[in-house]
């Protein structure tokens, strides 16, 4: 599986670099923050005895995205992209990492030369290790998702027609809105979550 997602991405790239080609390859990320909080607690700071508190909920982070879009005829384009999102707090007495993995498919519909908006569907698993005092705690394990959707508007910096003759990286400011919710055994996290953040095309 690792090897066929590489070998697209890789023939997404190549194609998303020639100059005719509607294909561009898709990089963003931005701040995070929403979710019903999954975990929360105290651990030891680390070079000193003081005890700080901590929280993870799963919409709250720095998320990371990869992706390659396709640009039909204007005004319409469709892309897919990964997300990867890591939350670890630690101290002297242990650490909790919260990692969520993410598969996104979204229509994006041009309003004007300059903003666009998007909506789509994804698909989320995610993990919770834990290591020291957090290492036996029953939030522990995997949680998956039964699928989530997401809202996105852009405003976009250096906009060029859909197929351009000659081709400049782009630049958009993102607000996104995404639904979603986790379950691990009969537990239901909501991960609601909003975004503010950049994406760049190639």
């Amino acid at each position: 599986m690792k090897t066929f997602i590489a070998s697209a991405c890789l023939l997404a790239c190549m194609a998303a670099h020639a100059d005719d080609s509607p294909w561009r390859v898709y990089v963003a990320g931005g701040i995070s923050t929403g979710g019903e909080t999954l975990l929360s607690g105290t651990m030891v700071e680390e070079g000193s005895s003081k005890t700080v508190p901590f929280e993870i909920k799963p919409g709250t982070g720095i998320p990371v995205r990869v992706g390659a879009e396709y640009r039909l005829s204007a005004p319409f384009a469709v892309r897919g992209a990964f997300e990867r999102m890591v939350t670890d707090p630690s101290g002297t007495n242990g650490s909790v990492t919260f990692t969520s993995t993410s598969a996104e498919l979204m229509g994006l519909f041009s309003v004007s030369p300059d903003i666009r908006l998007g909506l789509g569907v994804r698909q989320t698993t995610a993990v919770l290790d834990g290591t020291g005092v957090a290492a036996s705690w029953s939030e522990v394990g995997t949680y998956t998702s039964a699928g989530g959707t997401v809202l996105e508007a852009q405003y976009l910096f250096s906009n060029d027609p859909a197929r351009p003759q000659r081709r400049q990286p782009q630049v958009a400011v993102t607000v996104r809105l995404v639904s979603e919710s986790f379950q691990r055994n009969d537990v239901t996290v909501n991960g609601d979550h909003y975004e503010v953040g950049l994406a760049l095309y190639f």
